[in-house]
């Protein structure tokens, strides 16, 4: 029996992406093969929207700092990237087990993403400082995740199928 799974993604509980994908009911167990691979491409994607400084697969780049906080950090943190001083937001972001790293992975469900205190006020913004979404996804993203679900899956459901249906061996 064919039913839709629905799989998503949100940021500070914005949604950033959701399909639904038809799939084999009974094939399905776990969609935890397909999961590793979206947290593979979330944390390469990462490393290259830091790299960009937020510009990245049609995102635009990160809106720049305020003179006065540009003249401090450059005094300060000589040569650090915007969005870095310590590197601990960064990497958090683009490395599996780093300190404030969040990588849950099960049978059913993700989460990937930075369990640092400090990442809202950059995704949100504040009152005395812009928005800088160190998470948002692109549209090339979002096809790319479809895409490794479906074939994960479809890898999976059609081994099944085969196991299930294949004619007893003489």
């Amino acid at each position: 029996m064919a039913k839709n799974i629905t799989v998503g993604y949100s940021v500070l509980g914005i949604p950033q992406w959701r399909r639904q994908i038809r799939a084999v009911k009974d094939s399905v167990k776990s969609m935890k093969p397909g999961f590793e691979l979206i947290a593979k491409d979330f944390y390469e994607t990462e490393k290259s929207q830091f790299a960009g400084s937020g510009s990245f697969e049609g995102n635009k780049p990160w809106v720049g700092l305020s003179d006065i906080y540009k003249a401090w950090k450059d005094r300060h943190f000589p040569g650090q990237p915007i969005l870095t001083l310590h590197g601990n937001l960064r990497d958090s972001l683009t490395k599996k087990g780093a300190p404030g790293n969040i990588h849950r992975i099960s049978d059913m469900s993700f989460e990937i993403g930075t369990g640092i205190e400090y990442a809202i006020y950059h995704q949100k913004g504040t009152s005395k400082m812009l928005p800088r979404p160190p998470i948002w996804l692109t549209e090339a993203e979002k096809r790319r995740w479809g895409a490794l679900l479906k074939r994960s899956l479809g890898k999976r459901i059609m081994k099944a199928g085969r196991q299930k249906y294949a004619p007893p061996k003489a």
